[in-house]
This record gives C-alpha cells, structure tokens and sequence, in this order.
C-alpha cells in the first residue's frame, strides 16, 4: 500500500520546498529533501524500500531519519539562515 503511494511523498516534498521560500529555517527544505528521497526510494524500490512498503510507520521513520539528517548538513555546511529584526 505505501509503497504504492511514492507519489504523495514527492508532492508533499514539493510543497514543503516551496514553503521553505517564504520561511527560511532550513526545516522545512529538509522534509522536503527527505519526502521526495523516500518517496524515489519507494519507486524504484531501492535501499529499504522493502521495509518501508510494509507498514506507513516505517516510511514515516525514514523520512524522519533523513530530514534529521539532511538539517543538520544544511546547518552545518550553510551556516544558520540570516534572521529578520523589525
């Protein structure tokens, strides 16, 4: 069943990147990044795609696991973003 539905997470990915022009925190960009590289993963079937298929937990943890993982790299290497004083 979930893995049928790769093409939610990459539409839920694109929004979310959108979003992340209107509010920069890297978080959002994050997710983003995360739902559309789970989603791929689904529909080639590659890395734990198997796993993931399972159960819509599963897919959510992974998502979870690289958003993580991809903030922290986008801090890291970009530094945090620039806030606004009004």
């Amino acid at each position: 069943m979930v893995g049928e539905t790769w093409w939610l997470w990459v539409a839920f990915g694109i929004v979310l990147a959108i979003m992340e022009v209107a509010i920069r925190v890297y978080v959002f960009i994050a997710i983003a990044l995360a739902s559309i590289l789970t989603g791929v993963m689904l529909w080639l079937g590659v890395g734990p795609a198997a796993w993931m298929a399972a159960d819509t937990l599963n897919a959510v943890a992974v998502c979870a696991g690289l958003s993580a993982v991809i903030w922290v790299g986008l801090r890291l290497s970009l530094g945090a973003p620039a806030r606004h004083e009004d």
